[in-house]
Formats: C-alpha cells, structure tokens, sequence
C-alpha cells in the first residue's frame, strides 16, 4: 500500500513558449520550464531573437530536459503545444524513418531542434508527454507562461535603455 505522505519519485516538468510578432522578421521569442521533484522546484526562461512560436516551444521542452541529471527517474512532461506534444510522441518516429521528411515528402521543419529533443528525450527511462489547454486556469501552464511573458518583458525594457 502506497503512504499517502510519501511522494512519488517522478520529476514534473511544466514547458512553455511564446512569441511577439510571430512569424515577422523582428519577432521576439521567449522559453520557460519549471521542474518539480518532492518538494524542490527549479525553474529557467530566456529569449531567442527572431524565433517561431514553434521554436520557442521546443526550446523550452529541450532545455528542461537538458536539466535533470538523473536520467533514472520518472518523468511527466505538460506543455500547451500540441506541435511539440505530438511531434515527440507520435510524428518523430516517421520522420525518423523517412530520412526527417513528413508525410507529404517535405523537409522537417525545425529539424535541428527535433534531432535534439528527439535524442534529449530517448536518455530517459521512463518519460510521459501530456498535452494541457493553454490558458486555462492550470497552475503548471500558467506559471510557465507568465515566466514566457517576464522574459520577453523583461528582455524588452533593458533595450530600450
């Protein structure tokens, strides 16, 4: 019988990214992970100039796991991209097999970031993606978020300066 007291040993980690005039030439994106195991908490963010809001969500799912040391653990990942959700669970393995090509014969976009997360995420034991609604009232998505919205923020006013 499990001690309701007793923590599971597993490692949540909550990713987010977000954008600034997505897709235009001075668009401003910014990443942010949190990790919680027992009752420590790390959390990181940062910027990347003239990104995707696509390559913002990667960024944060492949720097949270560059993180953790212990490959070991249980791990449950939460993210609001369904890009990075699916990508890494299911669609991954197809680019694999067709040389980094989607189903339609064009290029991987993003490709460097998904070899990379790709192989982030295969030094894992035991690792679950989930996908949550984004702005809407979870905890773990929303904190993430406003880390996103500090960074950029943040990023914003020591430029103008």
């Amino acid at each position: 019988m499990i001690d309701p007291d007793e923590e599971p040993d597993v490692i949540i980690m909550n990713f987010d990214g977000g954008v600034i005039n997505n897709g235009k030439e001075n668009a401003l994106g910014s990443w942010a992970f949190s990790l919680s195991y027992h009752n420590d908490n790390f959390e990181d963010y940062g910027i990347i100039e003239n990104a995707t809001n696509n390559i913002s969500e990667l960024t944060a799912a492949i720097k949270g796991l560059q993180k953790i040391k212990n490959k070991n653990i249980d791990l449950i990942i939460y993210g609001d991209s369904q890009y990075v959700i699916n990508g890494i669970s299911s669609w991954v393995h197809g680019w694999i097999k067709n040389n980094w090509k989607t189903s339609n014969k064009e290029p991987v976009k993003n490709k460097n970031l998904w070899v990379e997360l790709y192989n982030e995420s295969r030094q894992f034991k035991n690792i679950s993606w989930s996908w949550v609604r984004g702005h809407n009232k979870n905890p773990g998505n929303e904190h993430v978020d406003e880390l996103c919205v500090f960074a950029r923020e943040n990023y914003l006013k020591t430029c103008t300066k």
